[in-house]
């Protein structure tokens, strides 16, 4: 199985716990971030699958805008923290400063290489992606290299695949010690409203707006072949 680790690297470093050991100087590994590695690790040994993992290289030019707000959001989060810190009474602003903590944090190269370091200690194969994880991830799917993807990204189901029984696990709990996650048939997402009234996800993708949607999703993957 493919699995795409930014999300879980961003959730991992955003919590209390993660968004503290960030913001120490000189930097440190982050506990977190090695905790859930070694969560992920596990349960794919107990489950007897092979783990392939991901990382994102260079964003795609059409997200350059949404890159450039989270830039500003991280500097301006770091900027209100610091502020917080220079009052009088910085122990009166606790949970502000916490809220600021978390939303300052974005992935850094060190974690990057810490969390490839766990992969490659436990013998997990690692490989950055040319631009973002889910291409590289549904290009493992068409050439056979793997039989499914593990995200928290729900946008890369609708690639497709070449198998129409090929899996996609979503919101895989690395908390949960059996590994709690939805598990989606690609084909299924085509054919019709996958999860049915009152769920929580609505694929959206019928009639006019589904072939809209594949063509979209052909045009962007053609363009970094």
């Amino acid at each position: 199985f493919g699995l795409d680790i930014s999300v879980f690297l961003h959730k991992a470093i955003s919590c209390d716990e993660g968004a503290g050991e960030f913001h120490l100087q000189p930097a440190i590994p982050i506990t977190k971030v090695e905790t859930v590695c070694k969560k992920l690790i596990g349960l794919f040994k107990r489950a007897d699958a092979t783990l392939v993992v991901c990382f994102d290289g260079d964003h795609h030019i059409l997200k350059n805008e949404e890159n450039k707000k989270r830039r500003t959001e991280h500097s301006g989060a770091a900027a209100h923290l610091k502020d917080i810190l220079l009052r009088e009474n910085p122990d009166q602003h606790v949970e502000e400063a916490k809220k600021m903590m978390k939303q300052a944090t974005y992935v850094r190269p060190d974690i990057i290489a810490h969390a490839v370091s766990i992969f490659k200690e436990h013998k997990v194969e690692t490989y950055g992606a040319i631009y973002e994880a889910d291409f590289q991830l549904w290009y493992w799917e068409m050439t056979g290299f793997t039989h499914g993807t593990i995200s928290v990204d729900s946008d890369i189901f609708a690639m497709g695949s070449k198998d129409a029984n090929s899996l996609f696990i979503d919101l895989l709990n690395v908390e949960s010690s059996d590994g709690k996650c939805k598990i989606i048939k690609r084909d299924d997402v085509w054919k019709q409203d996958l999860f049915g009234k009152g769920s929580r996800i609505n694929t959206g993708l019928q009639g006019r707006k589904r072939e809209a949607a594949k063509r979209n999703v052909q045009a962007q993957t053609l363009s970094v072949r």
